[in-house]
């Protein structure tokens, strides 16, 4: 057992050590920061004139705008699956932990580790722009408060996308296929759903992404209650879409 989790930590390391070494991921975190920080500016000189903006709101409403952000995420989720099974990768590392199911855990941990971070850089130039366009909002300790939590958020949001990026990487035979599954399922047909669907559409997987950022699910009274309820709905979304991968990962000939 000791042996198995060094050689998992090990693998771990690895995926860490590729991710953060190639071009591409610091391309789609460039480009993530790039795209969200003037769509932030303009959401908070839009709303600056509302009576009750504050900080925190002003700045859950402008990550809830950051699509930009996340398609890049889920672009470099899936690119990370498809690249590593395309070129014969994928073969080699589960040799180094003795299985399909470690290595598809090591590099599940890595990505969404890295989407996990980029979410909280994003959530801090967010959270900056935002004071310094509303006047600095309510002391230090206040913007140190809403930035833990704020940042904790997004960074699980991000996360979630990547696991379901992952996941399409791993289910669908080509690279094209993927991206077009995992970017089509938030941004065509869960729209199109919840546009029939009243509040029962914050049941659907991203939207309960959204909500969570946006103060909980309508369908509960308590934000709290909604909060939690969302944050439970999205994450167990993603873990079974990590689930459904690592399947097709330990049992297709990939």
């Amino acid at each position: 057992m000791r042996g198995g989790a060094r050689l998992l930590g090990a693998q771990t390391r690895h995926e860490l050590a590729k991710l953060l070494t190639l071009r591409g991921t610091w391309w789609s975190g460039g480009l993530a920061v790039a795209l969200a920080a003037p769509l932030c500016w303009l959401t908070a000189h839009a709303m600056s004139g509302e009576p009750g903006a504050s900080v925190d709101s002003v700045t859950r409403l402008a990550l809830r705008t950051s699509i930009p952000a996340l398609v890049c995420v889920m672009v470099l989720a899936v690119g990370s699956v498809r690249a590593d099974v395309d070129s014969g990768v994928w073969r080699l590392s589960t040799l180094r932990v003795r299985g399909r199911s470690g290595a598809w855990t090591a590099k599940s941990v890595a990505v969404t580790s890295v989407a996990a971070g980029l979410g909280i850089v994003i959530a801090m130039v967010e959270l900056l722009v935002v004071a310094i366009v509303l006047g600095g909002g309510d002391g230090i300790e206040s913007l140190l408060w809403s930035g833990l939590a704020i940042g904790g958020t997004f960074a699980l949001v991000m996360a979630g996308w990547a696991a379901l990026g992952m996941a399409a990487g791993a289910l669908l035979p080509t690279t094209g296929a993927a991206l077009a599954v995992a970017l089509g399922l938030p941004l065509v047909i869960e729209p199109a759903l919840a546009a029939g669907g009243g509040r029962w559409a914050d049941l659907l997987p991203f939207a309960s992404g959204f909500a969570t950022l946006g103060g909980g699910s309508s369908l509960f009274d308590d934000p709290w209650i909604g909060v939690g309820g969302s944050a439970v709905l999205f994450v167990s979304a993603a873990v079974a879409a990590v689930v459904a991968g690592g399947w097709r990962a330990r049992t297709a000939d990939l």
